[in-house]
């Protein structure tokens, strides 16, 4: 998926909140195998690395052609209510005739863009790249008393696996044209 633009939006309210928005393109049969397990599996956890060395938890829902992210802790004091910190939403006008599907996206403070940009590639390395990660979705969603956070915790320490495999080859052949060029 490519991330095209980004601006800022204020909200309607009396007290101005910040959203900054952003859209991509996403393949058709990428968007499709996502949507096909969040409609078997919507709920999952992610870990967002911090720069203190720790990691803060959010809690993400798939619904329908949404995807919203919030605060693990927000969602366990006020569940649904709890106010999504980074939403997604695909259009799926053009998947048929044009074989994409647009996305358009809008998160707010406290989240940073790269942790942003890091939730969607979670988003994609957990429900399309690596089945090993699905299994995680799966057991999570349908036996959690037997899902562990530890393995999930354990995903943030192997850094190769952090971006997925698209954008890995996007850096390495950058890398290879600045080495021909020297």
């Amino acid at each position: 998926m490519r991330l095209l633009r980004k601006y800022p939006r204020f909200g309607r309210s009396t007290i101005p909140t910040k959203r900054v928005l952003f859209c991509g393109v996403i393949p058709s049969l990428h968007y499709a195998e996502i949507e096909a397990k969040g409609r078997l599996c919507p709920r999952f956890v992610y870990a967002i690395p911090k720069d203190s060395g720790g990691f803060e938890m959010m809690y993400s829902e798939i619904h329908q052609h949404r995807v919203s992210f919030t605060s693990l802790e927000a969602f366990k004091a006020l569940q649904s209510s709890a106010p999504p910190l980074l939403e997604l939403f695909h259009y799926v006008d053009f998947q048929k005739s044009k074989d994409i599907v647009l996305m358009r996206g809008a998160y707010k403070n406290p989240l940073t863009s790269s942790e942003a940009v890091f939730l969607v590639n979670q988003l994609q390395m957990y429900y399309r790249i690596d089945p090993e990660r699905y299994k995680l979705v799966h057991t999570f969603n349908h036996n959690p008393m037997f899902f562990d956070f530890n393995v999930l915790l354990k995903n943030l320490d192997n850094p190769d696996k952090l971006t997925p495999s698209h954008m890995k080859m996007k850096s390495n052949s950058n890398s290879n044209a600045k080495e021909a060029d020297s």
